[in-house]
């Protein structure tokens, strides 16, 4: 219990620092600090090893660099739930899986088709389907105990499922020109690791170089680089709870949740507001995030985990619908992964990432604003 309760208090501090980090960064950019911010932004870290010298820009330390971390608590956290948790019985988990995949096709489709002339735009269908897990714990502490543990666990489940869905979508469609002799070098590298893993050597040490070595591999390979993260945390061992994979999850999380998170929403979130007109808002890019997010997301879930109750689930187990909508409008509430693959989306195209990035904001605000209020309305008063 105390671990769970540690474990809450550090999201909800990681994502008050979140807010802030980007409410400071959308302050700067709008104010006369605007120079300081893309000062900040134009940072380059300059790095002597031998005689080679090379500097590396703020932004891909933090977006390229440091968020490689964020993946791999993520998929630490993704394999504890599959080993013990909330996805580790297959019955419990194809309710919320079925409605999590309505929930990021409908989405995707809403996208396109408001962008379906769009040449440019047409690549950000992806962007609208993700659910941040950060806000949504942090939402659902507000309604823990007027909220029944099934509707917890398919809420907990199908923002998990999302992640999974993200990271799966970065790893097979955002790559670079691969290169055949790193991909070998790394698989290579991989088998040993697994090897060595499977022994009794399992140090901290080990782990956080073999991140360092598989990022500069994923790198030279073409594969973005963040992925070294995903892959690793899926390769370290979790056979009991009390394992390496425990340590690791204790080490890096605080991290991740006060250092990581909010420099990456301080260094995307430098939207310039005051030149935004109502054209922009309603530009098809950032209208479909929007529509995609807010309506996208609640019918996806809605209609897909409906009609799988329906036809293949035991009638006898009531499920409330007018709650199932509610939290679906909380997995409208997208960010880091969202603004994350818009950066990777639109990376050329600084105009078309600021108008993704303001269908993020409005269609995660609209989303939360509602599902507060349906929870607050159709959960039992306690």
């Amino acid at each position: 219990m105390k671990r769970i309760k540690n474990s809450l208090t550090s999201e909800l501090s990681g994502s008050i620092l979140l807010f802030f980090s980007s409410a400071l960064a959308i302050f700067m950019s709008n104010s006369s600090l605007k120079n300081i911010y893309e000062k900040f932004l134009s940072i380059s870290l300059r790095i002597k090893i031998l005689n080679i010298d090379f500097s590396i820009p703020v932004s891909f330390l933090i977006n390229d660099c440091l968020m490689s971390m964020f993946f791999f608590v993520v998929c630490l956290e993704i394999k504890k739930e599959i080993t013990f948790g909330k996805l580790s019985k297959l019955n419990s988990t194809l309710f919320p899986f079925i409605s999590s995949v309505g929930g990021m096709i409908i989405p995707a489709f809403i996208y396109y088709a408001i962008n379906i002339s769009n040449k440019n735009g047409i690549n950000g269908l992806v962007i609208p389907i993700t659910t941040d897990i950060v806000f949504v714990v942090v939402i659902m502490q507000f309604f823990h105990k007027r909220m029944s543990s099934l509707l917890r666990t398919f809420l907990l489940s199908l923002a998990i499922i999302d992640d999974i869905g993200a990271i799966l979508i970065i790893a097979f469609f955002y790559k670079k020109s691969l290169s055949l002799l790193y991909i070998a070098i790394m698989i290579i590298f991989l088998i040993l690791l697994k090897k060595t893993l499977k022994t009794k050597i399992k140090s901290v040490f080990l782990c956080i170089i073999s991140l360092l070595i598989l990022w500069i591999l994923t790198l030279l390979s073409g594969i973005h680089p963040t992925l070294s993260g995903v892959i690793l945390g899926f390769l370290i061992p979790i056979k009991h709870r009390k394992s390496i994979s425990e340590r690791l999850e204790k080490l890096f999380r605080p991290i991740v949740y006060y250092i990581i998170l909010p420099a990456f929403a301080f260094t995307n979130m430098g939207i310039i507001l005051y030149d935004i007109s109502i054209h922009e808002i309603f530009n098809p890019i950032s209208f479909g995030i929007i529509l995609g997010l807010f309506f996208g997301k609640p019918i996806g879930i809605s209609v897909f985990g409906c009609l799988f109750h329906k036809l293949c689930m035991d009638r006898n187990e009531i499920i409330d619908f007018r709650q199932i909508l509610s939290v679906s409008f909380l997995c409208g509430v997208s960010f880091t992964m969202s603004i994350f693959i818009s950066n990777l989306t639109f990376h050329q195209l600084e105009t078309l990432n600021i108008y993704s990035k303001i269908g993020i904001i409005i269609g995660s605000f609209l989303s939360a604003f509602t599902g507060c209020i349906l929870l607050n309305k159709f959960l039992p008063k306690k």
